[in-house]
This record gives structure tokens, C-alpha cells and sequence, in this order.
């Protein structure tokens, strides 16, 4: 609006040095007023859409938050039966998943991020998985998937892959999606090998 103001008076300035003029340019200097309405009225039409954008964004938003809150309030339901799970996980990529609803990794199989594990480490992680019997390795859609194969076929754990952004796997186009996919895939294969 600020601008607005700004133009109308250059404009009135700009009309009062053209009202020095005399011949043509002063007929050209008698439609500015008209120019000025023109302007005057473009800049309320669009405030009306911005104050009406403003409004049906607020109340989508509030809507939006609501259905957030219900979807929470469902998943809380489910941090009981996940804050009882552990697993083995490819790479540290769900870090805040497993801090909200508790899931316990136990490890890892790259010992290292980004270094694929050493035949020592694999021999490790066979014995925990089993000693502590361990119902699933995860890994993520992009991960080789011929060491959590091995992992499961030696241990009988389940290996689950677990998608870590929407659209990544059929059936995750929302965030909502994703998390009800994640939790649904990490209680069903929780429940022992």
C-alpha cells in the first residue's frame, strides 16, 4: 500500500509539470486522472484477492492443523506397541522416527555411514540378531538389498523395507501416508521371525 501511495504522488507531481506544457502534451496530461482512477481501482481489486486469499488461506490452514492433530493423536496410539520394537537398521536414516515413537535400533548394518560393512562386522551382527532375537532388519528402497537378504536368511528375521519420503513406494504420496505405511510395516514384521 505504501507503494501505492508512492505512485500517486508521483504521478501528481508528474501532472502538475505537465499542466506547464502546452499543446498536445497537455491534452496527454488530462488523461492522467484517468490513469490515476484506473490505477487507484486495479490496486483495491487486488487487495480484495489478497484479503480474500488471505482469509480462505487461513481457514485451509486451520483445517489443515486439525487433520494434523487427529493424525497425531492416532499415531500416538501406536508408540506403545513401537517403543517395544528393535531392529537393525541399514543406515542411520530414520533417526527422529525411532526418537518419537521409541523403536530401539540396536545397529546398523554399514558399521560406518556411506562404507559397506566388513565381513567381521556382518559375522557380528548375525550373532546379536540372534542372540537378542531381533525381528527385522530394515533398509531403505535405494539400498543394495543383498546384505539384509543374507541378514534375514541366516538370522529368520524379517526384512522390511522401510521408505523414507513420500512417493518413494506405492501407497506413500502424502506425509500421512509415510508414517501410517512405516509404523503399519515395523509392527506387523515386529512380532517375531
Amino acid at each position: 500500500r505504501q507503494r501505492h501511495t508512492d505512485l500517486q504522488k508521483e504521478l501528481k507531481d508528474a501532472m502538475a509539470r505537465l499542466e506547464e506544457v502546452d499543446g498536445e502534451e497537455k491534452d496527454a496530461a488530462a488523461e492522467l486522472p484517468k490513469v490515476d482512477r484506473g490505477i487507484q481501482q486495479e490496486a483495491a481489486r487486488a487487495n480484495e484477492a489478497q484479503d480474500e486469499w488471505r482469509a480462505l488461506g487461513g481457514e485451509a490452514l486451520r483445517e489443515r492443523i486439525k487433520e494434523w492433530q487427529a493424525k497425531i493423536a492416532e499415531w500416538e496410539t501406536d508408540k506403545p506397541e513401537l517403543a517395544q520394537v528393535k531392529l537393525v537398521a541399514y543406515h542411520n536414516s530414520l533417526p527422529y522416527f525411532c526418537e518419537y515413537f521409541g523403536c530401539r535400533v540396536v545397529a546398523f548394518v554399514e558399521e560406518f555411514a556411506g562404507v559397506a560393512p566388513s565381513p567381521s562386522h556382518v559375522a557380528r551382527l548375525i550373532e546379536q540378531v540372534k542372540a537378542d532375537a531381533i525381528p527385522e532388519v530394515t533398509f531403505q528402497p535405494f539400498h543394495d538389498k543383498r546384505l539384509p537378504a543374507m541378514l534375514g536368511e541366516k538370522t529368520g528375521c524379517h526384512v522390511v523395507v522401510l521408505p523414507t519420503s513420500v512417493g518413494a513406494v506405492d501407497g506413500t504420496s502424502t506425509y500421512e501416508d509415510l508414517i501410517e505405511m512405516m509404523t503399519e510395516l515395523i509392527i506387523t514384521h515386529s512380532k517375531g521371525a
